[in-house]
């Protein structure tokens, strides 16, 4: 007996030619498709810069030119300003970010998980783990990171009490921003 698997490739049928056709119509579609997405995609991405531009600095400047902080439009819109502060280090200046809170105090704010990897029938291992790793020879991946809620919080802190902030180096980004705070009950004739 032969131990080597049957070779059933004779046994197939050639497939017929509308189904090639067929098969060629799909590729094309899902091409078509994929295409579709993508510029989909881009479109939303230009709304979206449009409305940042329009909430983050038109209507802020022209309200702050007016002397105003909130505004009602005649159908019903309202318009206020908040002040935003976003912050999160650009990934190029992450582990420098991270070093600066750690050797100044702040390495508190710094999370780190880390992660094992385990395959199938290992689960036992899993709930086993204890200190030695590596004589397991699991794999890892040690995570680091700073949640961006914390590190807003810190970031608006040190600066309310007057305290230096590297705003390059944490990602720090100061504005106003336009925010409808109530819609008309018939918005534009809907």
């Amino acid at each position: 007996m032969s131990d080597s698997p049957h070779d059933y490739s004779a046994d197939l049928e050639s497939p017929s030619t509308d189904k090639l056709v067929q098969l060629s119509s799909l590729a094309n579609d899902m091409y078509l498709a994929e295409l579709e997405v993508l510029e989909k995609k881009r479109e939303l991405e230009e709304a979206q810069n449009k409305v940042d531009d329009i909430a983050q600095h038109q209507i802020p400047s022209l309200m702050e030119a007016i002397g105003i902080e909130e505004f009602t439009t005649t159908s019903g819109v309202k318009l206020s300003i908040k002040d935003v502060l976003r912050a999160g280090p650009p990934a190029a200046r992450r582990a420098e970010a991270y070093k600066w809170l750690e050797d100044n105090g702040f390495g508190d704010l710094i999370k780190r998980n880390v992660v094992i990897g385990f395959g199938r029938g290992e689960e036992q291992d899993a709930r086993d783990l204890a200190a030695d790793l590596e004589r397991k020879g699991l794999r890892t991946k040690d995570e680091v990171k700073v949640e961006p809620q914390t590190l807003k919080k810190w970031v608006k802190d040190r600066l309310a009490a007057g305290q230096a902030v590297d705003m390059e180096l944490f990602g720090v980004r100061q504005f106003k921003e336009a925010k409808i705070t109530a819609k008309p009950q018939s918005a534009f004739g809907d």
